[in-house]
């Protein structure tokens, strides 16, 4: 039976799929800078490792209303005919194999919520769930515009010089997509773009780790992303009987059963508490696998090893942290994810649940 992987995203409440031959990177949102001359659904055009990449809103591009982006929106970076260019999404959710069969090409027009036809090869049934497929040779359909924002872009943004992103028109962009953004947002923001700037070279050169800042109890962590297998909301679980208070309960995620850990009274947070979080993080250690229930994730930071302060372990809370990292002018902890998870008093007895 014949299948193809899809990059299965969301969009203003709705489900799209996208081939994944043509997908080079994904990354949250950053700052984007704004031309005067570009194609109406170019919202801004970004400096990807000294590549020029235009970045359009999916929304515009398909002819649906824009709506506010949010912090935790996700850039898509495709790579076609040798060009490159990024499409803003809300949330990314999974790659999923769909064979051929479930794939319908008769398309009602309000059956896709006024989307151009133009830009759908089909919808497919996944699990009771109706996934828009995606035309990604029609979605870059303007190779001649967007060579002309690359040109332009290339005119700003000084690939050789030490112009900063925060000298340069992102206005426009803010106007757009984010009107509602605080200072707080747009440091994130800047601090992304200005990640995404380094070159290849850069990256293996000087060792950088992956950390993704996240809130947990209205306080700021770092996680390095080398055991996070993936982020992913929070909608349902369900409690586990004669448990302790870490342990939050069982969620199923695709069909794989996960136990919810709540880490805050290891970090020795006050008022912890499982119903505030909307998300969860998947760990992997080796055969392991759990969740750790947080409340956002923040950001998604590149930090060089000398970077990394060591934590102090005169406090309670410190024995479980790797390091400290100076975020938005904040020290932050790094929470040390192998140490927590291999402790004996987080495993979940199974006989005493039985007993129960």
């Amino acid at each position: 039976m014949d299948t193809k992987p899809y990059l299965l995203f969301s969009l203003n409440n709705s489900h799209y799929g996208i081939d994944t031959t043509i997908i080079r990177e994904i990354f949250y949102l950053p700052e984007l800078v704004s031309l005067a001359e570009t194609p109406k659904d170019v919202v801004g055009i970004l400096n990807l490792r000294s590549n020029i990449v235009p970045v359009m809103h999916l929304a515009l591009r398909l002819g649906l209303p824009l709506e506010e982006c949010d912090i935790d929106d996700y850039v898509i970076i495709l790579e076609w005919q040798e060009l490159l260019i990024g499409i803003i999404v809300n949330q990314v959710q999974e790659v999923k194999e769909i064979e051929e069969q479930a794939i319908t090409n008769k398309i009602d027009y309000g059956r896709v919520n006024n989307i151009q036809l133009y830009f759908i090869t089909g919808i497919a049934q996944v699990e009771q769930q109706e996934i828009i497929l995606l035309n990604h040779e029609n979605l870059v359909r303007y190779p001649e515009e967007v060579q002309d924002s690359i040109a332009a872009g290339e005119e700003v943004i000084h690939l050789d010089s030490k112009t900063t992103l925060s000298q340069l028109n992102s206005g426009n962009f803010y106007n757009l997509c984010l009107p509602n953004a605080t200072a707080e947002i747009k440091n994130i923001l800047r601090k992304r773009a200005s990640n995404l700037r380094h070159s290849l070279i850069d990256f293996n050169q000087t060792k950088l780790s992956s950390i993704a800042v996240i809130s947990l109890n209205q306080e700021y962590f770092g996680i390095s992303l080398d055991l996070i297998r993936e982020f992913t909301e929070l909608f349902y679980y369900t409690p586990i009987p004669c448990c302790p208070n870490h342990i939050v309960g069982n969620m199923n995620l695709r069909g794989e059963i996960i136990t919810l850990i709540d880490i805050g009274q290891f970090l020795n947070l006050r008022n912890s508490s499982a119903t505030t979080h909307k998300k969860v993080a998947v760990v992997k250690l080796k055969d392991f696998v759990t969740g750790i229930v947080i409340d956002e994730v923040v950001d998604v930071t590149y930090l060089r090893e000398q970077e990394i302060q060591k934590a102090s372990e005169d406090k309670i809370n410190n024995q479980y942290l790797q390091g400290t990292i100076l975020y938005q002018q904040k020290v932050i902890g790094i929470i040390n994810l192998k140490k927590l998870i291999e402790q004996p008093e987080l495993i979940v007895n199974y006989i005493e649940q039985i007993a129960c």
